[in-house]
């Protein structure tokens, strides 16, 4: 429902049955309300939705908690929309100055979607991955690898520690388990 928020409703209502079309129409208004006006409270909001779509107060808070979860991710996609879409537009501006032969425009264009696109700044150099070695790594259950000196008669000291502490907490069990088949 998240990509639907600006389908048309035509093709909202080949997809979903008129309440949810209706909801999703509801939360499409109260984003674009919430992007005009920002300082609008929200028992503003609440009041115009329970007015304008009569529906219970509690749906109108939901409708609002909804956007507010939306808006960022949203806004991080519209920024990114209205990125491409002003370059579409230096670039109709663009077309329009060459065909008319007006170099002036053209050269502000030009100029503008440089300085937009950070032209005149240097590609950052690429790491050279493939030169990278990967290191082998093989597996081991020695302790003293880390630096830690191995405990004498482990399973002894499990043994009395599961004794010990199984006294005082009986929701220790027992599990079992298997070896890892590691081949080399």
């Amino acid at each position: 429902m998240r990509t639907d928020l600006f389908t048309a409703k035509e093709e909202l209502l080949t997809r979903y049955d008129v309440a949810r079309v209706n909801r999703i129409l509801r939360l499409r208004e109260l984003y674009e309300r919430m992007l005009a006006e920002p300082d609008i409270k929200d028992k503003t909001l609440v009041d115009d939705l329970t007015t304008r779509y009569g529906i219970r107060m509690r749906q109108a808070y939901e409708d609002l908690q909804q956007v507010k979860e939306l808006l960022p991710q949203l806004q991080q996609a519209s920024q990114a929309y209205h990125r491409h879409r002003f370059n579409e537009m230096i670039l109709e501006v663009y077309r329009k100055a060459k065909a008319e032969k007006d170099l002036r425009t053209m050269e502000r264009a030009a100029s503008s979607y440089a300085r937009f696109n950070n032209i005149n700044e240097q590609d950052t150099e690429q790491l050279p991955y493939e030169d990278i070695v990967i290191q082998p790594f093989v597996p081991s259950s020695d302790p003293r690898l880390i630096g830690i000196e191995p405990i004498k008669n482990l399973d002894e000291v499990k043994r009395k520690l599961l004794k010990q502490l199984g006294e005082f907490n009986p929701d220790i069990e027992e599990i079992n388990y298997e070896d890892a088949d590691i081949r080399n």
